[in-house]
């Protein structure tokens, strides 16, 4: 008996399987290629349309309202960027010699030592001069001439390291500067990468028509922009304002250093003044004039105090940090997005179907749509469930106490109920002929008023339009209780009698019995 129930779960647990919603069957559209899909498919089945090189990421962004706010940028003016492309191709020579103060330089500088190691080698001649003399007048005139060189001495050498100074400072601000505008130029490239990538989102609109190509021009900017560290580029963006901060610093520094001595220079004049035709003539007996020199570096600090002042503001560094990020995560959407695009999903009811897939944006429009495809099925089964009244043509035993005149001796086989029901539910599957008439084969499963599970197996009509009244017919195994006779003997009339007087309970046997069954059920879809 225990294989009847195995084999009868087996067929419900098949059928409900076999009964649930199969997966959708892909037909793929190609804009740019040829359509790849089946000749024929299943009837009732359900398909969907998958559709390559679909600029997805535009088209689940269209009509999204972007909220208004600031736009910084930080794009270096022409005439740093012409100065810093310059400066890449010169030598340190040639910058030092580009930026001297004073038009003081290496040669000058060379000269001063020159001279100095003259005046030097002087004093030495005029020492020994001095130890070979006799008259004290001429002593005195040497060592006043040899005070007189160390005097020259002392200002050569102050000279030589000021305008070292002056050239080292003047080469640190170079330098300085150099790093100022690189970092600059990769917190402009963080803040139009995003703006990079819609460009080239936006060049072909709806369809991409070379996937790889734009991939890896994504790519190849993505990279370019973020090479120190790839995979946490935030850092880099972070570690540029702060390298950009720390150039500056450097740069405020030696400009101060280089630019301390240009105070308003001040000299006397006496003589005449003429006007342009020689006509009226002035006469000056004495006057001062004041020129003040412009500072050096003096544009160029300018530009670099101002774009600080704007980075050093906490909302400054917000924005950066959020358009960096726009552009970082939409990078990384770039990279790992298959481009398809797949439509809702059609059932197959007919046996020729004709199907107009269409691209439709998030606003809910439709955006394009493809020419028509006509598709036939076949195998046209159906499945469906049905809940109802399930009568199984067999019964419970039923036994009462057989009597004498001594007591209880035996039991007796009472009227039994012939009909066993329950309420439960069928799986049918047919295939399907026509509408209002449809024989099917049916499994299912229910439960008696003492919760017992009953298993049933057979055929069924389907009626109504819709399939929705069944009536079934088959084999059940249903749960019974059936007579335990442990207690019980045939006595020679063949009689049911108690084994001992001191053991008279009538007891029953819980078992799976088969019978057959009828069913009326009723299916609430269609």
């Amino acid at each position: 008996m225990k294989r009847h129930v195995y084999l009868l779960l087996l067929i419900f647990i098949n059928t409900t399987i076999f009964s649930q919603e199969k997966k959708d069957q892909i037909i793929k559209i190609d804009p740019f290629g040829i359509n790849s899909y089946h000749k024929k498919y299943d009837f009732g089945s359900t398909v969907k349309f998958q559709i390559k090189n679909v600029n997805v990421i535009r088209l689940r962004s269209t009509g999204k309202i972007e909220g208004a706010g600031k736009s910084l940028n930080f794009e270096i003016p022409k005439v740093f960027k012409d100065i810093l492309a310059e400066e890449s191709n010169d030598s340190d020579d040639k910058l030092k010699t580009k930026y001297n103060l004073y038009n003081v330089n290496s040669e000058i500088i060379a000269q001063s030592n020159e001279k100095l190691q003259q005046i030097e080698d002087d004093n030495l001649r005029l020492i020994g001069i001095k130890n070979t003399a006799k008259s004290i007048n001429y002593k005195n005139r040497i060592d006043a001439k040899i005070k007189e060189n160390e005097q020259e001495i002392e200002k050569l050498k102050k000279l030589i390291k000021e305008m070292q100074t002056l050239l080292a400072s003047t080469d640190s601000f170079l330098t300085s500067k150099k790093s100022f505008l690189e970092q600059l130029e990769k917190i402009n490239n963080f803040l139009i990468l995003e703006d990079l990538l819609n460009t080239e989102l936006d060049r072909d609109s709806i369809f991409i028509r070379d996937i790889k190509l734009f991939q890896k021009t994504s790519s190849t900017l993505y990279n370019t922009f973020y090479p120190s560290n790839p995979d946490k580029p935030l850092t880099e963006v972070s570690s540029s304002l702060d390298e950009l901060m720390d150039s500056y610093s450097k740069m405020k520094m030696n400009y101060d250093i280089i630019n301390k001595t240009l105070e308003a220079e001040t000299f006397t004049f006496k003589g005449e003044l003429k006007d342009n035709d020689n006509k009226a003539t002035l006469g000056v007996e004495s006057a001062k004039i004041s020129i003040k020199r412009k500072k050096i570096f003096e544009e160029e600090m300018a530009f670099a105090s101002q774009l600080r002042d704007s980075l050093a503001k906490q909302e400054t560094k917000t924005y950066i940090t959020k358009k960096a990020s726009k552009g970082i995560n939409l990078a990384k959407q770039i990279e790992e997005e298959t481009f398809k695009y797949y439509t809702n999903a059609y059932q197959l009811n007919e046996d020729n179907n004709t199907l107009q897939p269409s691209i439709v944006n998030e606003k809910g429009e439709t955006v394009y749509k493809f020419e028509s495809i006509d598709i036939q099925t076949h195998n046209r089964w159906k499945v469906n469930f049905s809940t109802g009244y399930l009568l199984s043509f067999i019964s419970d035993d039923n036994y009462t106490y057989r009597k004498d005149n001594t007591g209880i001796i035996g039991v007796n086989n009472s009227n039994n109920n012939e009909i066993k029901h329950a309420i439960g539910g069928l799986i049918h599957a047919y295939p399907r002929f026509f509408d209002g008439f449809q024989p099917a084969i049916s499994s299912g499963v229910s439960i008696d008023g003492n919760g017992s599970i009953g298993f049933y197996f057979g055929g069924s009509l389907l009626f109504t339009e819709k399939n929705r009244f069944a009536l079934s017919v088959g084999y059940s195994l249903t749960s019974v209780d059936r007579l335990d006779r442990g207690n019980l003997n045939l006595n020679d009339s063949n009689e049911l009698v108690f084994s001992t007087p001191n053991d008279i309970e009538i007891r029953y046997n819980n078992v799976y019995k088969g019978a057959l069954f009828i069913g009326v059920t009723y299916n609430l879809s269609e």
